[in-house]
């Protein structure tokens, strides 16, 4: 069933990164129908809310701001707050702390290795899209771009609606930084300098 219908069923749970354009692409080519459509039959997981973030600060310094905090720079990936709070540092949090940690989990963290890895593999049109938003701060999501959703469904990008448009943005402030970190790992620094290039 699906969500709205709230009903009793089997359903199947896969954590993990499947790239839908891909899968899409694959039935396509069997002349079958895809039978997954975001929202109605499979949902993409945008990471834990602020209050869980929130319970993740020591006790020392449990406040909903540090929550908050961590929550926007990290967009919400579990591990990767995790690891920020477990970067050493002197007595409480402050937000140089906070800011310092993020940056060091963004250059060689586990989770930014882990990242990396699933992003390196995406669809070249995929990846073409993190360039504008490298160049923008966003891309406006055309009806043509298929490819949004895989940056969507593997966490480098979330959708906004700004009038009447639907643009993408960088999940994070920490996933830009491990875009930007990355460049060469990701086949983006020849792309950028082509876009940067009089």
């Amino acid at each position: 069933g699906t969500k709205e219908q709230r009903r009793f069923g089997l359903h199947f749970v896969i954590a993990g990164y499947w790239s839908h354009s891909a899968l899409e692409a694959y039935f396509n080519g069997a002349n079958v129908s895809f039978p997954y459509t975001i929202e109605s039959n499979y949902h993409v997981w945008n990471g834990i809310s602020e209050a869980d973030m929130t319970a993740m600060i020591p006790p020392n310094d449990k406040c909903d701001l540090w929550g908050r905090l961590l929550h926007e720079l990290t967009g919400g990936y579990a591990a990767a707050a995790l690891e920020i709070m477990a970067v050493p540092g002197n007595g409480h949090l402050t937000l140089d702390r906070l800011i310092e940690a993020a940056t060091t989990v963004a250059q060689d963290g586990t989770t930014t290795r882990k990242l990396c890895a699933i992003w390196k593999n995406l669809p070249s049109q995929a990846t073409q899209l993190i360039v504008p938003m490298l160049l923008r701060r966003h891309v406006k999501v055309l009806p043509t771009l298929r490819y949004a959703d895989d940056l969507l469904t593997s966490g480098i990008a979330k959708s906004k609606m700004v009038g009447n448009g639907i643009y993408l943005e960088f999940r994070s402030w920490y996933v830009e930084l491990v875009v930007r970190f990355h460049l060469d790992e990701l086949g983006l620094s020849d792309r950028l300098t082509a876009q940067t290039s009089p």
